[in-house]
């Protein structure tokens, strides 16, 4: 507890805020002249493309942390899981789908099938991406990520409530290039990553990318069935990714360009493993090895196109494909689960902006359409022969927008936006099948190689055919919605911007499998004021945002029914009510010399549920409120005054960075940075150690709840040494160095007919060295 103190004191003290990552002195070497040191004190210019168009980040009305690749490396990302201590108020963790679940300011979708969206929108290169599953791993040759708090219902319109992730990877060019890191680390890990830009001519250039990254599981085996073993690369929670990504740009005039991008993932590794609550982490008593793979591919297309001297013309285009395949083994009391999902989606966006520099009013209009087709069979045991197999067979999504913004300069100093957007969706089911049915065999044998056998699929129908009890699973939906943002700007001098703004966010509704409710969109409203600001002759960036949140109708998914009251175990998502949140983000960087760097945030985030009167729990509840039987929601909890799950009240980080320069130039770079969380609660229930229990839960499973995980601090890291010529570098590296055990997603599961919770947690102490060789 002191040392939390001591973290979060450190980080108030710190001050205020500004951009992690871009924000660093000058490249340029000092000499000695006084003009050299006052370049080697000023902070570089950020440029982003949050409001579609390349801007200054420091005179952007939006609160936004943005990343470089140099800086990812810093950091150690290579998905959107590392940047978690990195960004205020981000909480991110993966399901045993493979899924990204993400929230922002307490904002998240816990449905994270092809039933679900994110309330966070996540694009790559400008272009909406609805399963980020894949996407997150492709981070790597980026040219920058950019995180967006809040809700961006104009630009970035599609199911972005809590926000937009922007993934922007690094462009074809006109200079010979090239790069390798390869890295090694304990629990086996090894990463090869590099690219190779060709300028194949002054109007031609070609870009080549690729990574390969593996890890051994973070778990340890526990109890198996006699006869079956299974090995550390047949656990929970291993990386075995193989991408590569290919780019052109074709630069025929001055005022034509088409950039055309393909790439590709090959993942092999499991995603993180679930915990029954009272089991000993990372120890995992399984039936028999598990098996995950997953195959994306996307190929992207953007022109741009300046028709006159204040008129441009983009048109962003993409095809996208994922197929995933899972066999998740349950523990000793059963629960295995079998899912084979095919997706592709369709993306076209066309824009018209202004393109004159100074001019009065920058706007820009377009339309959006999205399509999106799903082929799901997915299967799991609920007794030692039987289970339940949901087939659908065309789930498709279609998403159309017309959309436009634009902004109005007053003068040199004030500034007006009015942005809308108008959001069309619609959902359906076609042929799909709920089937109470025998499984396939091996999921009954242990000792049966399904990774190595041709059993499953053929089998399985066969079997499930023959069922009798089956339920129709068809229908469609469709949602509408305006969404808004009204801001004003001020530019006190030109180290100094202010905005004020009402922006609104949309996030359509669905439907579930196994007889669960539809259920309808969500809508957000945020009201925000924010400072940017270049302190000391620039030497000192300081960005600050404070905001309230109206949050209606969110939706919330949770496990209903279970064996204990004559039900099938089922995730279900329906309207809970209304919630708000209301906070305040500080970021900052400050060059203390022109080689001491101190950067990070402060955040503080209240958000509360407002009316939440029917939440369910399988596992708890109030002993007030009766248990509701025949196959509904298990109890009914009020959980109205609540705190939204995975977001804590305060955080904070604080990095130290020093270059030491040796006489020939070379340099060498220690890096420490503190995270520091306060506690936050898993699950919507609330449930503290020592909670109520209803009193008609037998005693097997009568047992204090683990909702609220404590507050931590996470060390990480790093020393750097980089050659005169900075051709090449060497760094070794820590993360989590006081090996802090830290809770990330909890869950309540009906399977087999046990109401327990489960959990997953971020990584133990990892360590590694890295190495760096770039030729130009």
């Amino acid at each position: 507890m002191v040392a939390n103190k001591k973290i979060l004191s450190l980080a108030i003290a710190g001050a205020l805020a500004s951009t992690y990552g871009f924000a660093q002195e000058t490249e340029s070497k000092t000499n000695g002249s006084d003009s050299a040191k006052k370049a080697a004190f000023e902070l570089e210019k950020i440029e982003v493309t949050a409001q579609r168009r390349t801007e200054n980040l420091q005179e952007t009305p939006i609160a936004i942390t943005a990343f470089s690749q140099d800086a990812l490396n810093d950091i150690g990302a290579t998905n959107l899981q590392d940047l978690v201590e990195a960004v205020p108020t981000i909480h991110t963790s993966r399901t045993n789908n493979g899924a990204v679940q993400i929230t922002l300011r307490g904002i998240t979708s816990t449905n994270n099938t092809e039933l679900g969206d994110p309330a966070v929108s996540f694009n790559i290169d400008g272009i909406y991406m609805a399963r980020p599953q894949a996407a997150s791993a492709l981070m790597f040759d980026m040219e920058a990520i950019e995180v967006l708090r809040g809700p961006q219902g104009t630009l970035f319109g599609r199911n972005s409530p809590a926000g937009a992730i922007n993934i922007k990877s690094a462009r074809p060019g006109q200079e010979l290039e090239g790069s390798i890191a390869l890295a090694a680390g304990n629990y086996d890990r090894r990463l090869v990553q590099g690219y190779v830009n060709i300028p194949v001519s002054d109007e031609f250039a070609l870009r080549f990318a690729g990574m390969h990254d593996s890890r051994n599981s973070f778990n340890e085996v526990g109890e198996t069935p006699e006869g079956v073993t299974i090995d550390n690369d047949e656990l929970y929670d291993t990386v075995d990714n193989t991408a590569g990504r290919v780019s052109a740009l074709w630069t025929p005039t001055d005022n034509l360009s088409w950039l055309v991008t393909y790439d590709y993932l090959d993942s092999g590794g499991l995603p993180q493993a679930s915990q029954a609550i009272g089991t000993e982490p990372r120890v995992l008593d399984l039936n028999r090895p598990s098996s995950f793979q997953m195959d994306t591919s996307s190929l992207r297309f953007k022109l741009d196109w300046d028709f006159s001297k204040t008129i441009g013309l983009s048109y962003l285009s993409s095809y996208n494909t994922l197929d995933t395949s899972r066999f998740s083994s349950g523990d000793l009391g059963g629960g295995d689960q079998f899912a084979d999902r095919e997706n592709t989606s369709f993306t076209h966006e066309l824009q018209i902006k202004s393109i004159e520099k100074g001019a009065k009013l920058d706007w820009i209009a377009g339309l959006f359409y999205y399509e999106e087709e799903n082929s799901t069979d997915f299967q799991v045991k609920t007794s030692p022969n039987a289970g339940v197999r949901f087939l659908q067979p065309n789930r498709t999504s279609e998403s159309f927008a017309v959309f436009g913004q634009g902004t109005y300069h007053l003068d040199d100093q004030w500034s007006m936006t009015l942005g809308f957007r108008q959001s069309e969706d619609k959902k359906e089911d076609v042929g799909g099948e709920n089937q109470d049915c025998g499984l396939p065999p091996f999921i009954n044998d242990p000792t049966r190689d399904y990774q190595n056998e041709d059993v499953g699929q053929p089998q399985a129908d066969q079997l499930c055919a023959l069922a009798e009890d089956k339920s129709p699973n068809t229908r469609a939906r469709e949602w509408s919605a305006p969404t808004w943002r009204a801001q004003v700007d001020y530019k006190q001098a030109d180290n100094m911007f202010l905005y004020g703004s009402i922006a609104t966010g949309y996030k359509a509704g669905g439907f579930g499998d196994a007889g669960s409710p539809d259920y309808d969109e969500e809508n957000l409203t945020n009201y925000e004021i924010g400072m940017k600001s270049d302190l000391l002759d620039g030497s000192l960036r300081l960005n600050v945002a404070a905001y309230y949140s109206d949050y209606q109708d969110f939706q919330v998914t949770a496990i209903e029914g279970s064996g204990n009251n004559d039900g099938v175990a089922a995730a279900a998502t329906r309207n809970a009510g209304e919630a708000s949140i209301t906070g305040f983000e500080v970021e900052y960087t400050w060059l203390a010399t022109p080689d001491t760097r101190v950067s990070g945030y402060f955040a503080y985030t209240d958000a509360e549920f407002e009316e939440f009167a029917s939440h369910v729990d399988t596992a708890f509840s109030d002993p007030e409120v009766p248990l509701v039987r025949g196959g509904g929601p298990a109890w009914a909890i009020d959980a109205t005054g609540n705190q939204l799950p995975y977001v804590s009240k305060y955080s904070a980080q604080v990095v130290l960075e020093h270059n030491f320069e040796f006489g020939d130039a070379s340099t060498l770079r220690p890096r420490l940075a503190f995270s520091w969380r306060d506690s936050y609660f898993l699950r919507s229930a609330n449930l503290e150690s020592g909670a109520a229990i209803h009193p008609d839960v037998s005693d097997d499973i009568r047992f204090s709840s683990l909702d609220l995980q404590d507050g931590y601090t996470m060390v990480d890291a790093s020393l750097r040494y980089t050659s005169s010529d900075e051709t090449w570098s060497v760094e070794l590296y820590g993360r989590n160095l006081t090996d802090e055990l830290v809770a990330i997603s909890g869950d309540s599961s009906g399977a087999g007919g046990n109401n327990t919770l489960e959990y997953t947690f971020k990584p133990p102490r990892t360590y590694g060295l890295r190495f760096d060789y770039h030729w130009f």
